[in-house]
């Protein structure tokens, strides 16, 4: 514990089966099993943990296991959280709003394309479909290399939003943001860029106001403030057309 940051760890513990250590290894990716007659016994498509893993990794912390056969296993969450300061609800800039005034309301979002850059596979996905609810197109790139490439090759005016992963492979999500800016031509300028990060920390958003982004979503990302930051943009461009 520090005075900026609060640290919470968490535990799990069972006295089952357990879990081999050779199979402890791998149990965090997608679709593993210990046994193939696990699923017919117990049920479970060996998703869960891996889902786990990603939305401990996407707020930044550590989730591990601990088993012996027989015996039972403990699962561990550590969670670093930062303090809350006065001004924090005035990072996210003119496009926030108040999400208890509107937590209730459905979204309509037909029309709008989205390009999400977002390196693991999991965390895209449970985006894409956030938003496909909202009838949006979501169209996906896996590194800012790919992200500024699928933009700098689309008509112009085709993307509304591009929600960018900060920490990616080959291209991060400050440096894509610069290069699309950076691009000539007029939508470069107007697209609307929103950076995606387990960092809440002021520094990290100052950072990526100055790389071109205009927000700053925290994950795991509140799907309403999604939502505001997206229709302020939209009641602001068609105010301004």
């Amino acid at each position: 514990m520090t005075d900026t940051q609060v640290e919470l760890e968490f535990t799990v513990t069972d006295t089952g089966i357990g879990i081999s250590e050779a199979f402890q290894a791998r149990i965090f990716e997608p679709f593993e099993q210990e046994e193939k007659y696990t699923a017919r016994q117990y049920g479970g498509t060996g998703l869960g943990l891996s889902i786990s893993s990603s939305f401990v990794n996407m707020m930044g912390g550590q989730i591990s296991v601990e088993s012996r056969l027989g015996e039972g296993t403990k699962f561990t969450v550590n969670l670093a959280f930062p303090r809350v300061i006065e001004d924090e609800q005035q990072r996210i800039g003119e496009y926030n709003c108040n999400k208890s005034e509107r937590e209730e309301e459905q979204h309509e979002l037909s029309g709008v394309r989205i390009l999400l850059a977002e390196d693991n596979e999991i965390n895209a996905e449970i985006v894409t479909e956030l938003l496909q609810e909202s009838k949006a197109a979501v169209e996906q790139a896996c590194n800012g290399e790919i992200a500024v490439e699928k933009f700098a090759e689309s008509p112009e005016g085709t993307y509304t939003m591009i929600l960018m992963d900060i920490q990616m492979p080959v291209m991060d999500g400050m440096e894509a943001a610069r290069a699309i800016r950076a691009l000539n031509r007029p939508d470069a300028e107007k697209v609307l860029i929103i950076g995606l990060s387990a960092n809440a920390f002021r520094e990290d958003v100052d950072k990526a106001m100055d790389s071109g982004m205009n927000g700053y979503l925290c994950k795991p990302i509140d799907p309403e403030r999604l939502y505001q930051i997206l229709e302020g943009f939209l009641r602001d461009r068609a105010l301004q057309a």
